[in-house]
């Protein structure tokens, strides 16, 4: 719910009433700022340039150590599926493909 004006951008730049999933890239970046994160080890969750979510706080420390030494960021693959805009509650949704850069145990 923080971010569906992000969702409702990326539907119109997919020219997507919703009801679809689409492969894109996404950007993690750390976010150690996040007064949100019980850690201080927050992950963003960027597409084309617009933040649609965290990485979930059980998992971010261990993604956030990851991309430390790598400048805070990642791009990878990923699913999105986008609802449609008036659908209550909304099930927007992305799923990151782990590839080498990101390793998860």
């Amino acid at each position: 719910m923080f971010y569906k004006k992000s969702f409702q951008a990326l539907r119109e730049e997919l020219k997507t009433e919703g009801n679809t999933e689409h492969i894109v890239e996404v950007e993690l970046r750390n976010d150690p700022d996040n007064e949100h994160s019980d850690s201080g080890k927050a992950v963003a969750v960027y597409i084309r340039h617009k933040k649609v979510g965290h990485v979930p706080e059980w998992l971010a420390p261990k993604v956030f150590d990851q991309l430390e030494p790598e400048g805070g960021t990642v791009t990878l693959g990923a699913r999105l599926y986008l609802d449609y805009f008036d659908a209550k509650p909304q099930k927007n949704s992305v799923t990151v493909t782990l590839d080498s850069r990101l390793v998860v145990r």
